[in-house]
């Protein structure tokens, strides 16, 4: 799953970079530097979001959820059964 998420940021990446630069239409060096602003943005948020994912917070939401979730009774489906007509 990592390789696709990578291979898809990438693609992404070239994809809205080229739009960016060839789309604002003022001239390459000064859309290149719009085009950075996002990139480094992203990366920005991206670490932001990374931070907060890995924190004792988000890491003891995930012990408590699991603790639930292994100590959750689940019913089973009630079963269907057929109508003879």
């Amino acid at each position: 799953m990592g390789a696709g998420a990578r291979q898809f940021g990438m693609a992404i990446d070239v994809a809205g970079t080229g739009s960016i630069v060839t789309g604002t239409g003022r001239g390459f060096v000064s859309s290149s530097r719009t085009a950075w602003t996002v990139l480094g943005t992203c990366g920005v948020l991206a670490t932001i979001l990374g931070a907060l994912s890995t924190s004792a917070w988000a890491q003891e939401t995930a012990v408590r959820n699991g603790r639930r979730l292994a100590t959750e009774i689940r019913q089973p489906a009630p079963r269907q059964t057929q109508l003879n007509h």
